[in-house]
Parts: C-alpha cells; structure tokens; sequence
C-alpha cells in the first residue's frame, strides 16, 4: 500500500495537515468527504524567471497541484506583512484522527527574501520530523516534510505554498493559498477589523477531480486574549453542494498587531479535531 495516498484522501486530509504542519483548508479539504483525491504523480517543470537570473523548480520529484478557482469581494488591507528575517515561530499541534492522536511541534523560520518576477517575497519555511502511527497496520513510521511559502512583502499576498511530503511534491497556488495560508498566516489576516466578514466562492478541480463548489465564509466573532496576546478570533466555515451532514470550521485567534496565528482549532461537526497553539515567537 502507498500510505501518502491514502492520507491525501479527503477522508485522511487532516491526518496530512497535522503532518505538514500547515492547515491546507481549501476546498474539498475541511469537509473530510467525497471525491477520491489521489495526486497524480507526474513530474512537473516549472521554470520561473526574474531580472536577475533564473532557476527550474525540482523536476525529480513526483508533482501534484491544487487546481482552486475563487472570486468574491476583494479585500482592502489595513496593514502590511510584519515578518523578519531569521524571526522563527515554534507551534504545537495536537490532532485527533481516527481513534489515534498525536502532538507534534513545527517551526516557521522567515528564511529570506527572494525576488521572482520584479517583486520582493519572503520565503517562510516549516521543515519538521514527526512519527505517526498507520491506523491500518500499526506501524511506525517518520515523515519529513518541507513547506516553503512565498508571501509578498508589501501586500501579503502569497504567491504559492509548496510542500514535501514523503517523497511527494504538492503546490498550491495563489488562489487556493489566498483563502488557506501556510497555517502561520494568510493573506486576509491583513485585512481584519471588529467587523470583518468576508465570503468567497470556491470551484475544485484539485488532482483531476470532479469539480466541487464551495462557499468560503470568515468573520470576526470577538477579541480576546490569547498568551497575554490581544487577538481577533475569526471562525471559518466551508459550505459544499456536496456535503451532508455538519459543515467543518476553524476558529482562529490572530494577533491584532503582528496578524499571524496565535492559536487555531480545527472542527469536524462539533468535533474538534485539530489544536494549534503558539509556543514561541511573539
């Protein structure tokens, strides 16, 4: 059996999560049902150039990509990417999957600024070991990944998220990274206030899926204190024609000043599947 296939499943997606240390929330992913989702493992050449030089992206490597169109409300920032580099961020993360939980710790490291195509990007990196069980067998087994994000410097938008995982290359692109971030950070963040409500409509043709639309809705419920941190909390939830039964939703606590993740749960009905909180960092 490939083990990474069966955790790319929708019904194994947050397993992946936990692992990659990053909340890959975008369609089809919080809902945890439906399509077979297996990345095609082709590789893919992707030459990016800038005015300075050039470079291919690793073609060894099986390749997949999320395939996200959205559209909705653009949203207007009220302030501006406050990353440093060599600042490092340290989370813990406690998942519960399938009878099985596991606690693993990740670190966010702003590694550089790398300039593609005329803009400035900080490349913020995520690189941990984690053991996890398979459900299946029982066996133990250590998972390196590598998550490298590409976040603007001046807007915050994010160009691309992109994770290794077991031998598996996965991207993300920038519509499906604008309404999922890197699990640190994301793009709307940027723009909160006490009122904030955003909603967007998402189609998914992830991994030559059928497509399936969803609607994306985020709203600042309150402020609250978090690590001595004043930040808003924001509820996420993901509505599907294809869904039944109760809706999946994050809550985050994002910090007011900085707008990175402080603490994040993940939810499956009321079932809270997923604890993210800050360790270090602030």
């Amino acid at each position: 059996m490939n083990y990474l296939k069966e955790m790319t499943k929708p019904n194994n997606l947050l397993m992946l999560i936990s692992i990659a240390g990053i909340v890959i929330l975008l369609v089809g992913g919080l809902y945890l049902i439906s399509n077979d989702k297996n990345p095609t493992e082709q590789p893919k050449n992707n030459t990016i150039q800038n005015n300075e030089s050039s470079y291919v992206e690793n073609t060894t490597k099986p390749a997949a990509e999320y395939n996200v169109k959205i559209s909705g409300e653009k949203l207007i920032p009220n302030a501006k990417p406050q990353f440093e580099i060599g600042k490092k961020f340290e989370y813990e993360t406690t998942t519960q999957m399938q009878g099985v939980s596991n606690t693993l710790r990740s670190v966010y490291s702003v590694d550089k600024i790398e300039r593609i195509n005329s803009t400035d990007y900080y490349v913020v990196v995520n690189s941990q070991t984690s053991q996890m069980q398979d459900p299946q067998t029982g066996a133990i087994m250590n998972i390196t990944t590598e998550t490298k994000s590409y976040i603007n410097k001046e807007n915050g938008e994010i160009l691309k998220i992109v994770t290794s995982i077991g031998g598996q290359e996965i991207t993300m692109g920038k519509d499906a990274a604008s309404i999922s971030g890197n699990g640190m950070f994301a793009t709307w963040m940027l723009s909160l206030t006490d009122n904030f409500k955003w909603k967007v409509n998402a189609e998914d043709t992830s991994f030559g899926s059928a497509p399936s639309i969803e609607t994306i809705e985020y709203q600042v419920n309150e402020k609250e204190k978090v690590n001595k941190r004043d930040c808003f909390k924001v509820e996420m939830k993901v509505k599907s024609k294809q869904m039944t039964g109760d809706e999946g939703k994050i809550i985050f606590w994002v910090d007011v000043e900085k707008r990175i993740v402080v603490k994040m749960q993940m939810y499956s009905g009321n079932l809270l599947v997923s604890d993210m909180n800050m360790v270090s960092g602030l």
